[in-house]
């Protein structure tokens, strides 16, 4: 477990005169951090705590990746930053003293471990054992996001055997035309981090064939890297037509991954708390909980987790032929006899109080609701006899 050192947050609370009462934010970016600025500059004393409390984030924000897409857009107004800049960047230390205790850990992983398998809550041991060592830069990136420059952001994180290495969040230079050609950016980015990375690992580990894989959830940017040629993208030729040839060489395998489980989007826009935790509990970032590491977005996470159980079984009900009028009228019997149930049992023992807890009359009420039950769903069972008894005479008429 790796968390930056309080003394930087110390720092921030001496400088703007934070107490233990101030009120911390939930996100770390200002609602307006990439709108209109045509606020007043800084005097020189301002100016400089700026630059100090921004220079401190800056630092901070190597062992924080919730933080660096916040920090990246207050670096653009360094050399004259104005009003506006000064109170989003109290807004960012705000954010910080109430999450002090963050960091990033690093769990015990085998060389073919990846992070793939904890977005799909795959841990098979054995697999991953046989598998080989394997380098992930996770890309995305939002297109025109700012205001007034209409810039595009690059966001990447770079996993190694299932652990963080590496996360940025940088704005391209060329304005982008398309969505494709901003994601195009971002990936070629991404992949040359990625190689050096690679071969650190390389000489680190004194490993041959470290695999290198590039998720990316753009479709339009998967089928340009996976084909030959610039295309209409004339001005992409120099940029990027090395990331096509090696694709097809093979050294870098393209791999897709949902807009959802993406966790580079943290460092391309300004994203809700919710959406926020739910992405930090994949890196994994943990906080420290009365003296116990707790994950980051584990109620955010488990709630999600609920909603692709609850999508499963709706789609195996569609793909059945069970109908769905059956399934309404299972749960609906279900619910009255529920409530049947304890309405004759509270009966039973209002009119007779002197009626012990498993005596015969309760017996009786649980009885009667069963019975109630099964000539409820008798119907039901006898449908379903007749399709399995059509569909078996079908298959002997076949043979």
């Amino acid at each position: 477990f790796i968390s930056p050192h309080q003394k930087y947050y110390k720092n921030l609370k001496e400088m703007f005169e934070f107490n233990d009462n101030t009120t911390t934010k939930p996100t770390p970016e200002h609602p307006n951090i990439t709108k209109q600025d045509n606020s007043e500059l800084l005097s020189p004393a301002e100016q400089t705590l700026f630059r100090s409390a921004l220079g401190s984030c800056l630092y901070l924000s190597h062992d924080r990746p919730d933080i660096q897409y916040a920090v990246k857009c207050l670096s653009s107004a360094m050399r004259s930053p104005t009003k506006h800049n000064m109170v989003h960047v109290k807004y960012l230390c705000r954010y910080l003293i109430g999450t002090e205790t963050y960091g990033i850990f690093f769990p015990y992983a085998s060389p073919g471990t990846r992070c793939s398998d904890r977005l799909h809550e795959r841990s098979n041991q054995s697999s991953a054992m046989s598998r080989k060592s394997c380098v992930e830069i996770f890309t995305d990136s939002d297109w025109s996001g700012h205001a007034v420059t209409r810039s595009s952001t690059s966001s990447g994180a770079i996993f190694c055997c299932g652990s963080l290495i590496l996360s940025y969040s940088k704005t391209q230079r060329p304005i982008s035309l398309s969505s494709c050609e901003s994601e195009i950016c971002s990936a070629t980015h991404g992949a040359s981090e990625a190689i050096l990375v690679r071969e650190l690992w390389r000489f680190v580990s004194n490993q041959e064939g470290v695999q290198l894989i590039l998720r990316m959830d753009s479709s339009s940017g998967r089928q340009w890297l996976q084909k030959q040629g610039i295309g209409r993208l004339k001005h992409l030729a120099s940029r990027s037509l090395w990331l096509q040839q090696m694709v097809k060489n093979q050294e870098i395998h393209v791999s897709q991954v949902g807009t959802t489980l993406n966790i580079s989007d943290l460092g391309t826009k300004r994203l809700s708390r919710k959406r926020r935790a739910f992405l930090m509990y994949f890196l994994p970032m943990m906080f420290l909980l009365n003296g116990e590491l707790t994950h980051v977005g584990e109620v955010e996470h488990a709630e999600y987790v609920l909603q692709q159980q609850m999508k499963t079984a709706a789609a195996r009900v569609q793909q059945s032929s069970f109908h769905a009028q059956h399934v309404r009228n299972i749960i609906l019997v279900a619910s009255m006899l529920g409530n049947g149930l304890s309405t004759a049992v509270e009966h039973v023992n209002k009119s007779n109080p002197d009626v012990h807890e498993n005596s015969p009359e309760q017996y009786m009420s649980v009885v009667m609701g069963l019975v109630t039950l099964l000539a409820l769903l008798l119907p039901i069972l006898m449908w379903k006899i007749r399709q399995w008894s059509s569909e078996w005479a079908k298959k002997c008429a076949r043979i």
